[in-house]
């Protein structure tokens, strides 16, 4: 009888000492620090990333990946994994120039949701070919590092117009 009288007792203790539950004043105010925290954490791995890309550093850039990492770029098949994302990046051509603005992070925990915009130039054989549009990336934070988790890009080119169809024959 006295070990469940113990065991009820330190059961008490044990329950007075979980965390209070944020309310949601408290939870916004948090994930706001949280958010404004990642925000200057991103834009400098922004910055790292975008000077190995446009050295064409592929494998330095990749490392800004989760070893699993997806990328999704317009008019691309989706590259997974670190190595074939380090291969994409190095197969971009010569003197590729990108161009990353963030334009908002939000953050929660380990997780983070980066939108922005970006401006990319790659010198093809036939002369430069330029492309802008908006990105949304999926960031985790590992050993205390921003990593790229999921990385989507979208174009700002209208899509092709289909040909016109045929005259109707007389």
């Amino acid at each position: 009888m006295k070990r469940i009288a113990w065991l009820l007792a330190l059961g008490v203790v044990v329950g007075g000492c979980a965390p209070k539950a944020e309310t949601p004043e408290e939870e916004t105010a948090r994930i706001q620090r949280e958010s404004n925290v990642a925000k200057t954490a991103i834009e400098e791995a922004n910055k790292a990333f975008t000077t190995h890309f446009n050295l064409g550093h592929g494998d330095i850039a990749a490392q800004s990946y989760t070893p699993d990492a997806v990328l999704a770029l317009v008019n691309s098949p989706v590259v997974s994994g670190r190595e074939n994302i380090a291969k994409a990046i190095s197969g971009m051509g010569e003197k590729p120039q990108l161009v990353l603005t963030t334009a908002a992070v939000t953050a929660n925990g380990p997780l983070a949701v980066e939108r922005g915009t970006y401006a990319i130039t790659l010198t093809m054989p036939s002369g430069p070919a330029t492309e802008s549009g908006t990105y949304l990336v999926h960031w985790h934070r590992v050993d205390g590092k921003w990593l790229i988790a999921e990385d989507i890009g979208t174009s700002e080119k209208p899509m092709p117009m289909p040909p016109p169809p045929p005259a109707p024959k007389k």
